[in-house]
């Protein structure tokens, strides 16, 4: 799922790397959908690696779909037809862990570098595990967000060896008028209806199990990418988790310590606590991680410098300059000028 999210706050502009349409699109075909006349929702042109294309395009080519095949169930049918490496470095990066718990770490810290939506959560506790699928959109958030447990689910079955290898798996979706059996056949797995939030739930005897795809070597390669596809230099897979999620909280306007505790499912002493041992302090990640994104922005060059500011969490201009000084040492606008593009 190559490709760079671009978000400018105050134009509210969430697009969807061209890489994941793509991916949507061959599942689509691999369940019978009319692609091409999919394809006539969507921009004009075959897309090149880092295009982004409107979320809004998108959900108008599920409508098409949705058309051709008027069912409930053909999210999590395209998202389990969809192909295997079809997402790129994400697929790649999540089935070369060493057990299954790893992989499910590996997609949190880097999912959200690479889609608009939806972003991922993970909750360990002693009983298990829960993957999380937190989408924002207003119009139809069930079909990204069952599409993105199908295609997950399935993935990580891959690894493990195949469509039994995951028993006791559970899933949940948050509509409640789909019939649970009919999706709980396309998932191969039990489904909840009318859940707070779509998530997978894996038992604790789960996260031990090795992958049969692990390679240490691959992972770290291909972590090295994910970590330098909008997430900064952070190699830490900790720091990587928390600066994936904090592109989030800045959108939702609460960068705090509890936000964030909230987000990783532990408690704000022990995010400070594992903050201290890796010698940094919650501010100190925040105002990193606030200069990467503005430099990530600056470089695309495709937002306001006031829509920069907003987009990293600012209430005006003159207050992300200074701040952005402090940590870079000159002015947003004479950094830029310095910066191939």
């Amino acid at each position: 799922m190559a490709g760079l999210v671009l978000l400018c706050a105050a134009a509210t502009m969430v697009d969807t790397p061209a890489q994941t349409v793509l991916a949507i699109l061959s599942g689509m075909a691999a369940v019978g959908v009319d692609v091409r006349a999919v394809r006539a929702t969507l921009p004009a042109g075959d897309p090149a690696p880092g295009d982004l294309w409107p979320t809004r395009a998108i959900l108008l080519a599920w409508d098409q779909a949705l058309t051709q095949f008027p069912r409930p169930t053909l999210p999590a049918e395209v998202g389990r037809a969809t192909p295997f490496g079809a997402f790129g470095v994400i697929d790649y990066l999540a089935v070369s862990a060493d057990t299954l718990g790893g992989s499910l770490h590996g997609l949190t810290a880097h999912f959200r570098g690479i889609t608009a939506e939806p972003a991922l959560t993970l909750t360990v506790d002693p009983d298990g595990a829960r993957l999380a699928v937190h989408v924002s959109l207003a119009e139809r958030p069930w079909v990204i967000e069952e599409f993105t447990l199908a295609v997950t689910l399935k993935n990580l079955r891959h690894s493990l060896g195949g469509d039994d290898a995951l028993p006791g798996v559970r899933v949940a979706v948050r509509r409640s008028d789909p019939a649970p059996g009919e999706l709980a056949r396309v998932f191969g797995a039990p489904v909840a209806c009318g859940a707070a939030v779509g998530s997978l739930w894996f038992p604790s005897a789960a996260l031990a199990r090795p992958l049969r795809t692990a390679d240490p070597q691959l992972r770290y390669t291909l972590g090295l990418i994910a970590s330098s596809m909008g997430l900064g230099a952070a190699s830490d897979p900790f720091e990587l988790a928390v600066r994936a999620r904090l592109r989030d909280l800045l959108r939702q306007g609460d960068v705090s310590a509890a936000a964030m505790a909230r987000s990783l499912g532990t408690s704000e002493r022990t995010l400070h606590r594992r903050l201290l041992a890796r010698g940094t302090t919650w501010r100190a990640v925040v105002d990193a991680f606030r200069a990467d994104e503005s430099q990530r922005l600056l470089r695309e060059g495709r937002c306001s410098l006031a829509d920069i500011a907003l987009a990293v969490g600012f209430s005006d201009q003159s207050a992300w300059t200074r701040a952005f000084r402090r940590q870079v040492g000159e002015s947003p606008s004479a950094w830029a000028r310095g910066r191939p593009r």
